[in-house]
């Protein structure tokens, strides 16, 4: 073999440690989790519930999760998303299943308030940006699209 061979085939072997994903198992929930979220590689936040809403804060970057639920959260959370490490939305859902609501919370999950609420459920909260943001308010289709442009606030 010429040095150019040997080179490449180093480089290859090298290489194809990374081409596969590698994914741990490092916690499991004793509930429905319906989404995930990390304001830095340490903190983050899953929420879900099935009957009951549930609310997770981990500052170990996912290997230990406190249970943040606010005792007014009476059916599942649906969806979380930060816009920094103290701004951050969810939506979640009343137990009787009349209306869905977007709260805001201000001091990294400690209080939410309510900004917005609609009958369906709204399962995905995007904000590309700290002012504009999206959302699909339906029930099993996702037809209506909302969006704020002055950062969810009412």
């Amino acid at each position: 073999m010429n040095h150019i061979t040997i080179i490449l085939l180093s480089v290859l072997i090298s290489l194809s440690g990374h081409l596969f994903a590698q994914w741990n198992n490092i916690c499991q929930f004793d509930t429905q989790m319906n989404d995930l979220w990390f304001t830095d590689e340490n903190t983050g936040y899953a929420c879900g519930g099935y009957n009951a809403a549930k609310l997770m804060k981990t500052t170990d970057g996912g290997y230990s999760w406190e249970d943040i639920t606010p005792i007014e959260f009476t059916g599942p959370v649906y969806a979380i998303s930060f816009l920094s490490s103290s701004k951050g939305f969810l939506s979640w859902r009343d137990n009787n299943w009349s209306h869905t609501y977007l709260d805001l919370s201000l001091d990294a999950g400690t209080t939410w308030t309510v900004q917005y609420n609609t009958v369906p459920y709204i399962n995905t909260i995007c904000f590309p940006t700290s002012q504009v943001g999206y959302t699909f308010p339906s029930d099993m289709e996702y037809i209506d699209v909302v969006k704020t442009i002055d950062g969810g606030w009412v």
